[in-house]
């Protein structure tokens, strides 16, 4: 890609793209995978991206249609048709976990409130797994009637009206309810719910309308709780004839079982997203790197990576770049993996909230595990991605990941030769 030109084009369509979902560079650099500042330079027409696949990532963060996709790729000096150089993000996604996206399809149509959570930790959320569910749903319900919204990104704007107007307007302009191009028609929550139930009344007997809810993390929580109360009580009025599915994470938790029985979505069936496995690290290697793996060499590099995806990706690139190296020989670039130094930052202050993490980090077990994390560092941990639950001779515990991650993690929280008290 020497020859590539700066177009002068693509910081204008990144810029123009971000407003018009009203998303900050952070959440993008967070979503693609790369640094706030990276974003910045691109925007500001500093730089051009160096990798095709950040901007395959950023086109789908962004929602972009078919053609805008394909001039924002050549805005950014790729061709057109390097799309099709590499699985699409939403297929690989469906070949990694088709058994769980089928079976909670087909779960779904048999609930009596058809309405499901599927919990999701953040180094996952650059799959696409939404479109991946979207795709085979419009396989099983009709296309018309399978409406998705991508919550907007929280805005601190202290006007809070004006906050709810702008979500449920860009919600309700994501579900055709009103018109994409209508820049003066206000739209609240009580709006949107008015137009969601005439829409599910206007369905011909025995069908259903389907609702795919992303991003939800995103978005403002109180926001977030008001649509959950429509969703509630949508979903108590029309019972079978109103199916939905939520993927989030930690908000979204919150939402399901923070207040127990009555919390807004306890009456909803709750997943968590498949873990990685021998067989879907497998498929990774074949489909993003064109590796073929021997058993032992997958469960070797789910041992390193303790199925946490962005380190699975790093290990594998490694292999791809060094096919005759021993798969262990990777832990020292590993060490400096971005993912997990950026993971752990924020958790070393306070002082007490750092001591803690060090002390939890000299074992590979933490505690017990729990429906729902008690305490806010651990599960702050948990949605990282950083720890998991796993079964051990006494029990499911709360565990590390991998011998790497308490390795990076002593480092980033300066655990040695500092006053940790027991």
């Amino acid at each position: 890609m020497s020859d590539r030109k700066k177009t002068g084009k693509f910081d204008e369509l990144l810029t123009r793209y971000m407003r018009r979902i009203r998303s900050s560079a952070h959440s993008v650099a967070e979503a693609i995978g790369v640094s706030r500042q990276t974003v910045l330079n691109w925007r500001y027409g500093i730089t051009l991206p160096k990798e095709r696949e950040p901007i395959i990532k950023c086109a789908s963060f962004l929602r972009l249609e078919e053609s805008e996709k394909e001039e924002f790729i050549r805005a950014a000096g790729f061709s057109s048709d390097s799309l099709s150089e590499s699985e699409p993000v939403e297929d690989l996604s469906y070949q990694l976990f088709k058994g769980h996206i089928e079976s909670a399809i087909e779960k779904l149509s048999s609930l009596q409130y058809p309405v499901m959570v599927q919990f999701i930790q953040a180094d996952l959320y650059e799959l696409s797994l939404h479109n991946a569910l979207l795709n085979r749903i419009k396989l099983r319900y009709k296309p018309e009637n399978v409406l998705q919204i991508y919550i907007p990104p929280h805005l601190s704007n202290p006007d809070q009206v004006k906050n709810k107007i702008n979500y449920f307007k860009d919600i309700a302009q994501q579900c055709k309810f009103i018109d994409g191009h209508s820049k003066n028609q206000e739209f609240d929550d009580i709006d949107f719910e008015r137009a969601l139930r005439e829409r599910i009344r206007s369905l011909h007997e025995a069908e259903e309308i389907f609702l795919l809810i992303s991003n939800f993390e995103k978005g403002s929580f109180e926001l977030n709780r008001l649509l959950a109360t429509i969703i509630r009580s949508l979903s108590d009025r029309f019972e079978r004839r109103f199916h939905v599915v939520i993927c989030g994470g930690e908000k979204l938790q919150e939402l399901s079982l923070g207040n127990g029985v009555l919390s807004l979505l306890n009456h909803a069936t709750k997943e968590y997203w498949q873990e990685f496995d021998e067989s879907t690290v497998s498929t990774l290697a074949k489909y993003r790197f064109k590796l073929n793996l021997t058993d032992t060499l997958a469960k070797n590099i789910l041992k390193m990576s303790g199925g946490h995806f962005q380190l699975l990706n790093e290990c594998l690139a490694l292999l791809e770049k060094y096919p005759s190296r021993d798969v262990n020989s990777f832990s020292s670039e590993l060490s400096d993996s971005a993912c997990i130094w950026q993971a752990f930052l924020p958790l070393r202050i306070p002082e007490n909230i750092r001591q803690q993490i060090c002390l939890w980090l000299e074992k590979e077990e933490i505690t017990k595990a729990q429906p729902f994390i008690l305490d806010d560092t651990l599960r702050r941990l948990y949605w990282k991605n950083l720890i998991t639950n796993r079964v051990t001779s006494v029990g499911e515990k709360l565990c590390w990941r991998c011998s790497l991650i308490q390795t990076i993690g002593q480092t980033v929280m300066k655990c040695h030769g500092e006053d940790v008290q027991k």
